[in-house]
């Protein structure tokens, strides 16, 4: 029998993985119930049907062919016909989106020949254990997170266990198709020492999870302030750590520390499981910018003097480069053209705004350049539209302008601040502008003020 140098193709064209060979014990369902009609004599037909091997159901969209002209697709019963076929040796490949490709090797004789398949979807399930990094507290119940995500083009139901030293649990968790979802185990920490557990799926062969129960822990800083930020060499600020007790029963002693431009601790007691505030007062002996530092954070003071008549040549110092003007719209100039990119306006706004905005800029916003690339980003956007009059309350209305005062006063309330200063700011902010930038950057969420902003 002569050999067809051709190939059947049958899919969607995408996604090709390895091929499993071997017919599913499947019925053709042509479209009318029954198998088709008999071909001419000396001619044959090929016809069935293609199913998923995860859940035998009929895949439409399927594409058959063989040759480079010769094609045809499933249908929704995933039925397949292929008629007047010369009577030899085929290769029959199918292809489909999201399942492995399939090339079939067949000998198609005259007359009707059925030829019934199941392909593989293309996918993997994916499990992710979090499991407890640090030492947990005594006394504490926590729960272990299991991610699984599922990169299948079909919903997959999967059961996951976890053994061990904490007995026996399990979950039953269905994800969608290309979807995450989180499951998890919950235990109670009542016995120090060191425990592990061995959580497996349905989908997967599993993982040992080892983590420790501490007697007792210590505490750990989780956030720091300063107020004000500008200061007179001389007087105080307030440096505000915040502390946390990790321990669910023990009351701790702890030591705040302070490094940098200061050098000072405090011992403060907390109680079992809570988060205390401990202010120190910080006297500022210095002139410039300084950073304070606790345990990797750390906030941004400012000494300033009060100059009761013309300062001295060199009175201000640049905080990025530490060169030195003798004038504060200079330092400000300075800022917004050398470190900020912004061209001065003339014209456009006054010196003073432009300087008032480029110094609050770097005086207030979190962090240094640095540190805070974003934030200085969107700086720089709103220093660009304002000067360029774009946003500049002069080109605002009335109503627009009290737009703005609400809208802020919102955002600064919702961040703690008094509402009587917020109001206050707010007409500083609309009215005088040179401050907008330095409270977008401190109390706004950068995406939603700049969207209300153009929106004016």
């Amino acid at each position: 029998m002569e050999r067809k140098n051709a190939a059947l193709v049958v899919g969607l064209g995408l996604g090709v993985g390895a091929l499993i060979y071997g017919l599913a014990n499947v019925k053709a369902k042509p479209p009318d119930g029954e198998p088709p009609e008999e071909p001419p004599p000396g001619f044959a037909t090929l016809y069935g049907v293609v199913t998923s091997d995860f859940n035998n159901k009929p895949i439409s969209g399927v594409m058959v062919s063989y040759g480079d002209e010769v094609s045809t697709l499933t249908d929704t019963n995933g039925y397949y016909e292929l008629t007047n076929l010369s009577p030899g040796e085929y290769v029959i490949i199918f292809t489909c989106d999201s399942y492995q490709e399939r090339q079939i090797p067949i000998t198609v004789v005259a007359g009707k020949n059925e030829l019934n398949i199941s392909l593989v979807p293309i996918g993997e399930i994916i499990y992710e254990i979090h499991c407890f990094d640090e030492p947990q507290p005594l006394g504490a119940t926590k729960g272990l997170l299991v991610e699984i995500t599922n990169t299948y083009t079909h919903a997959v139901t999967e059961t996951v266990t976890m053994t061990g030293d904490f007995g026996y649990q399990e979950r039953t968790v269905t994800i969608g198709p290309g979807k995450e979802v989180g499951t998890g185990f919950t235990f109670h920490f009542d016995t120090p020492g060191t425990f592990t557990v061995f959580i497996s799926g349905t989908s997967f062969a599993g993982a040992s999870c080892t983590f420790t129960v501490a007697e007792e822990l210590g505490g750990e800083v989780i956030g720091m302030s300063v107020a004000p930020q500008v200061q007179e060499p001389g007087k105080t600020v307030t440096v505000t750590v915040r502390v946390q007790n990790r321990n669910w029963y023990q009351d701790i002693d702890y030591d705040v520390v302070l490094t940098g431009a200061v050098s000072m601790s405090q011992t403060v007691t907390i109680r079992a499981h809570e988060i205390l505030d401990a202010n120190l007062n910080v006297t500022v002996n210095w002139e410039g910018y300084e950073k304070i530092y606790c345990e990797g954070y750390s906030v941004t003071v400012k000494g300033e003097p009060i100059y009761h008549g013309t300062p001295p040549p060199g009175s201000y110092i640049c905080p990025v480069c530490s060169e030195r003007f003798d004038s504060s719209p200079e330092l400000g100039i300075h800022l917004g053209m050398i470190h900020l990119g912004i061209p001065y306006p003339e014209g456009t706004i006054n010196e003073g705004s432009y300087a008032g905005m480029a110094s609050n800029l770097i005086a207030y916003a979190p962090g240094g350049i640095e540190e805070n690339a974003e934030g200085y980003a969107l700086a720089q956007w709103a220093m660009g539209n304002i000067c360029s009059g774009d946003i500049l309350h002069k080109n605002l209305t009335l109503s627009k302008k009290w737009s703005l005062v609400s809208e802020l006063n919102k955002i600064m309330i919702a961040n703690g601040v008094d509402p009587g200063d917020a109001g206050q700011w707010a007409n500083s902010i609309v009215f005088g502008s040179k401050y907008l930038i330095a409270y977008w950057l401190r109390w706004a969420k950068p995406s939603e003020l700049k969207a209300f902003a153009q929106s004016l």
